[in-house]
């Protein structure tokens, strides 16, 4: 009987006439939350969103897609020094990626960012060296056009990824990529050239 009512629930969730339903509620939560984006276009977010903001802009392209869960903090250090995120048309954000943008975090169009992505433009904390002198902790991080970018990657402050390159799941990315690459590893290296990725 369980099996039974699971398998019309999942062909229910799968019928036409009900995902223009999900695709309105998805909208709707995206509304709730436009308030705090400071340019935007039609935006779709999942269930969970979380937005902390402060000294701070949030820049979306139109056709933004958000995960369930996702977590975005956008935090400057005072009204002379913002922290600005950016984020292209028709990016995709997956379930449960955090976004960490302390000085500037931006990202391209047509992206696709997997679940569980954690990307930080700031250490968050400040590295003293041995000399007592602190090490710079914040440098912005760019990821250009149509970039993939798999699930449980870490990209780390500084890093540029060039556009149409892949980042495989689970890579740390502390160096740039350059465009039409794939990259995997920790620390992540480019392991050959592609052309692109296709959805």
């Amino acid at each position: 009987m369980t099996a039974t009512l699971l398998s019309r629930l999942t062909d229910l969730r799968h019928s036409p006439w009900i995902q223009p339903f999900a695709l309105g509620l998805s909208r709707i939560r995206g509304m709730r939350h436009s308030s705090t984006f400071d340019r935007h276009g039609p935006v779709c977010a999942g269930s969970g969103l979380r937005i902390r903001k402060r000294l701070a802009r949030i820049e979306l392209g139109d056709g933004v897609k958000f995960g369930h869960d996702v977590g975005i903090g956008v935090t400057g250090r005072n009204p002379s020094d913002l922290a600005v995120l950016r984020i292209g048309a028709h990016t995709i954000i997956g379930d449960r990626t955090h976004l960490n943008c302390q000085t500037s975090l931006s990202i391209g169009t047509h992206c696709a960012i997997s679940w569980d992505v954690e990307i930080l433009d700031s250490d968050m904390h400040t590295i003293v060296a041995e000399d007592g002198q602190a090490l710079p902790n914040r440098a912005p991080v760019v990821i250009e056009d149509r970039v993939w970018i798999g699930t449980r990657a870490l990209i780390l402050k500084g890093v540029t990824i060039g556009h149409d390159s892949i980042v495989a799941a689970g890579a740390v990315v502390v160096h740039s990529v350059p465009p039409h690459s794939l990259c995997a590893g920790n620390p992540a290296k480019v392991i050959r050239q592609v052309q692109g990725w296709r959805h």
